[in-house]
């Protein structure tokens, strides 16, 4: 179908050096495209459309509402690398044409999807253009190989230099580009691809390459080594019909931009080159003009190519470019760049893609190469739709001084903050924010756990919330007020304020950057303290006035208690719950099956230690003592737990469990509880908290011949000792910690062991670790540990998206620090990865709960061969035999399976019931705003709550659940926010 004289409305995503380029080549030079739309998250964007476009082309700082509200059918991504994915997958979703700069990802895996993903939608157009496919003299060299004129081509030779940038913004941009192969060498690889005919004569059409080795320094620019990345680079690419490709790339040319090829043919050559015709003869000779940049040498082309898309769209007509040359030119690039970092050629299977890291052993034929590149989807259990960049110097064009006055700066900022609050003025409060600020809020304000991301949300969350809430009162809190520089290129004020509204004391954790137009706040966390009627109550006065001893009463009081809110669940989530309601003069009483408070650590297996210090683990209320061991046993936590429930005389019942429970119409339930095996004892709380962690029921993979075979099998939390097995053979399937930790415990005893690795596992050192994620928690020289509230404020105030760019950057610190660990393991065939969206195990904790180890002594034998390592999965079971992935037999005496648990929803139901447990809300995993799903917030299911986490969090996050209760009983909690 043609759409005659109609023009294309579309789209731009991206403001950058590109992207501005673009937008104007869309709006003055492309007759058949009418742009309607920019978009770019970046403050001053909106100002630099308005004076540089025309007034009907809108501004949107929100990717989401420009997709779904600019009017366009087509949209041109011009963004950085790691948001074109997502982008260009919405897009199509929202049945919208797509162009996109190159790469597509840094990521194979993720390429692939969006390949697949257009594939779905023949309807749409999918373009990601390469500039030399339309480029005159690149045409016409073409023109020449089809005719024969060269005879065949049998070698490629390009280069590309590109003038070296005073301002180094590309090494500040490697992290997100992928590195200078993906970045800039994809569009010379694709044109040795377009050039050499690189399909013809090929005995699987799959594979299109043999083998790749690159070469790179960082002569100018050293901090790239920090990012793996050079500023000049060479690689060479073997084709599996024999042609050969070598490029030549560099950031530091002096004189201008470079871009040369030679074609070798068996009749002849050919050299494209970029020269200017201009002569110039002066006092330093005779000499032609230098072409500045690529932009300038290319400038046709980014006509050509909108052009065409333009055509595609609107006529039906062919694409020079197809998505599969994006995919093949990513995956030679991110084999180039791999080969850089690690000093080793790459080699590609029969499948076409490379093979890296593990893959090269042996057995790389048995591995699914989903689970090699992307073990854990980047959405999985992942819904936050925001892409927030760091607002480094390169982005700001500012740096904050060294010699900043934190302080004055900061009671500047809280002066503005207070005089908006206190004047309802929405307007000035998201004023103060960076147009791609975030505001995360915990009960203070909204009254639920929620994050506004970007201006335009925070001034809607603003326009309801200030008026009623009426914040004052605002003043310093600990830490003192600093500038914080975590980075070379990203720096920021970082202090904490108290305030009050009608109902709580609270306080804010603020992150605010300088900019062109003063200091912005990046992110802000606001956060309920206490109730201001309901503070929590003083310590009893513990003479005893009675007829009874204090032990009588307690006994008592813990047999007779009909509380108001009922605990399921007495770990280290339901024992601080009970502590925080007790506290605020709320009864409650906790069910716990085990025989004793303490039995989930004292009865996991014996060699366990919990794998990070203890500094920030404490329950409330109660410290550990002075010189308790640093790495916490197991057994020593439960009986810490078990001290714990005693000295603050929390109400537990154990051995004892849930029979039924039902809800009435007013919300109200009726619980009958299995008490120790001896009486049924039927309860009426208001309030139900499941305390019974994160993890479900024990997963164990159903698989054929479980039932013949003569060993042991068992999953990893029946496990408790290796002991009996000394002599004998063990296998693990699993690589997540229980899975390393039983190894370890086998190894240590001597016994002959083999770890089963399916999939990659994220992997760290506790020497690099611990400072980065932990130092603020650490004792001072005298071992004296620092005060927990304030440290607890900084560590849960940063929100997802700067989280994740955060934890991106630390996992490359980490993977640079770890690399000789790395290296080693990789050798010995365990297979590791930078975690899920490539932040460690930052989003891993929050989405699976695990998939990560932190080394706490396995690593070093798996290195030195005690601990064996197999890829693969037990394909099935025989008497004597367990047949492994690919045919692979082996004998072992015991299996344990550590392949981790289900949701915690499979335990509520077990507990509840499937009635109440179909109102409940999805379990973990994070929202579309960048919060916990259900936990710590309305479950839907009326009073009933669910209190998980991991030991801080624990202590953080039970605070508020216990004053959101406080606050329903005595009957002044708003309702949640839910705009």
């Amino acid at each position: 179908m043609s759409y005659g004289n109609r023009r294309l409305k579309l789209a731009l995503f991206g403001l950058g050096r590109l992207g501005a380029l673009r937008a104007c080549i869309l709006a003055f030079q492309q007759p058949r495209i009418e742009l309607v739309a920019v978009c770019d998250t970046k403050p001053g964007t909106d100002k630099w459309a308005a004076e540089n476009l025309p007034p009907s082309v809108k501004h949107f700082a929100d990717p989401q509402e420009c997709l779904k509200n600019s009017g366009a059918e087509a949209v041109l991504v011009c963004t950085a690398t790691a948001t074109h994915a997502p982008l260009i997958l919405q897009a199509l979703d929202l049945g919208l044409h797509v162009m996109c700069e190159k790469p597509i990802s840094v990521d194979i895996a993720t390429t692939q999807a969006v390949i697949e993903k257009s594939a779905s939608r023949p309807d749409l157009k999918f373009l990601v253009p390469f500039t030399r496919r339309y480029d005159k003299s690149y045409r016409q060299a073409k023109a020449l190989i089809d005719n024969g004129e060269l005879g065949e081509i049998h070698a490629v030779e390009t280069t590309g230099i590109d003038q070296a940038d005073p301002n180094a913004f590309f090494v500040s941009f490697s992290e997100q580009s992928g590195g200078i192969f993906l970045d800039f060498g994809i569009h010379t690889v694709d044109a040795g691809r377009y050039l050499l005919n690189v399909k013809s004569g090929l005995s699987n059409p799959k594979k299109q390459v043999n083998r790749v080795i690159a070469f790179g320094q960082q002569a100018v620019y050293g901090d790239l080594a920090k990012y793996g990345d050079a500023d000049n680079a060479w690689g060479l690419v073997e084709f599996a019909n024999g042609k050969i490709f070598k490029t030549y790339l560099g950031r530091t040319l002096t004189s201008g931009f470079e871009d040369t090829t030679r074609l070798c043919g068996t009749k002849g050559h050919s050299i494209i080159s970029a020269k200017s015709n201009v002569e110039i003869r002066d006092h330093l000779g005779i000499r032609t003009q230098s072409v500045p940049d690529a932009f300038t040498l290319f400038d046709a082309t980014f006509l050509a190519d909108l052009a065409e898309f333009a055509d595609a769209v609107l006529d039906n007509k062919p694409l020079t470019c197809q998505p599969e040359d994006a995919f093949e030119a990513g995956k030679i690039c991110t084999a180039l760049q791999y080969s850089f970092r690690n000093g080793v050629p790459v080699y590609f299977d029969d499948d076409g893609l490379p093979i890296m890291k593990a893959t090269l052993q042996s057995e790389k034929a048995v591995l699914n190469h989903d689970q090699v590149h992307k073990p854990v989807a980047d959405d999985f259990m992942y819904d936050f739709k925001y892409n927030h960049s760091l607002p480094t110097t390169a982005i700001l064009g500012v740096k904050i001084p060294i010699d900043c006055d934190a302080r004055k700066e900061a009671e500047g900022i809280v002066a503005r903050l207070s005089t908006a609050t206190s004047d309802g003025d929405a307007q000035a409060f998201a004023g103060l924010f960076l147009d791609y600020g975030v505001w995360r809020d915990k009960l203070s304000f909204t009254w639920d756990f929620r994050t506004f991301n970007f201006r335009e949300a925070i001034f809607k969350a603003a326009t309801d919330l200030l008026p009623q809430t009426k914040a004052r009162n605002f003043d310093f809190l600990e830490p003192t007020p600093s500038v914080a520089r975590p980075y070379p290129d990203f720096s920021q004020l970082q202090f904490v304020v108290s305030f009050e509204t009608e109902l709580v004391f609270a306080s804010a954790v603020i992150n605010a950057v300088l900019t062109q137009d003063g200091w912005k706040i990046y992110t802000m966390h606001t956060v309920a303290e206490s109730l201001k009627q309901f503070p929590e109550q003083a310590a009893p006065d513990g003479h005893m006035t009675g007829i009874t001893s204090w032990e009588s009463q307690r006994s008592e009081a813990i047999n007779t208690v009909d509380p108001e809110v009922l605990i399921i669940g007495g770990g280290q989530n339901g024992l601080a719950m009970a502590a925080r309601l007790k506290a605020l003069g709320m009864e409650n009483l906790i069910i716990e099956r085990s025989d004793e408070v303490g039995d989930i650590w004292h009865k996991r297996y014996e060699y366990l230690s919990l794998h990070f210090p203890h500094w920030p683990d404490a329950l409330p209320y109660f410290r550990y003592p002075q010189h308790w061991p640093t790495y916490t046993p197991a057994q020593k936590q439960g009986l810490y737990m078990k001290w714990y429930a005693s000295a603050l005389e929390l109400n537990v019942w154990t051995k004892s469990n849930v029979v039924k429970a039902e809800q009435d119409a007013e919300g109200k339930w009726t619980v009958v509880i299995n008490k120790e095996g001896k009486e049924t004892r039927t309860l009426h709380p208001k309030q139900l908290i499941m305390a019974t962690s994160l993890c479900g029921v024990p997963y164990t993979p159903a698989v054929p011949g479980m039932t013949d075979f003569r060993g042991v099998i068992r999953h990893s939390s029946a496990h408790t000792s290796a002991r009996d097995f000394v002599g004998k053979k063990v296998c693990v399937v699993g690589t997540s910690s229980s899975g390393f930790d039983t190894a370890y415990e086998c190894a240590r005893l001597g016994i002959d062991v083999t770890l089963l690795q399916r999939s990659p596992t994220y992997v760290m050192s506790l020497t690099h670790s611990v400072p980065r994620m932990l130092g603020a928690y650490a004792p001072d020289q005298n071992g004296n540990l620092p005060d927990l509230e304030v440290q607890d404020r900084l560590m849960f105030s940063t929100p997802i998206g700067p989280g994740e760019e955060l934890a991106r950057r630390t996992t490359r610190v980490l993977e640079d620090l770890d690399k000789p660990l790395l290296e080693a393991l990789n050798a010995r065939g365990l297979r590791t990865w930078r975690g899920q969206r490539d932040t460690g195990n930052f989003t891993l904790g929050q989405t699976r709960n695990g998939g990560f180890y932190f080394d706490a002594g396995a690593c070093e034998e798996i290195i030195n061969g005690r601990i064996k390592v197999e890829p693969g999965f037990i394909e099935k079971f025989t008497e004597d035999k367990v047949i492994l992935n690919g045919g692979r037999e082996k004998e072992f005496d015991l299996v344990i399976f550590a392949t981790g648990f289900s949701n915690m929803i499979d335990s509520i139901r077990a507990t509840l019931g499937e009635k109440i447990v179909s109102k409940c809300g999805p379990i973990w995993g994070i929202d579309e705003e960048g919060e916990y799903k259900t936990a710590y917030r309305e479950t839907g299911v009326p009073n009933m709550w669910i209190m998980v986490g991991f030991l801080p969090m624990t202590r953080y996050a039970s605070k508020l659940v216990a004053l959101r209760l406080k606050a329903l009983k005595e009957g002044i909690s708003p309702p949640p926010y839910k705009v």
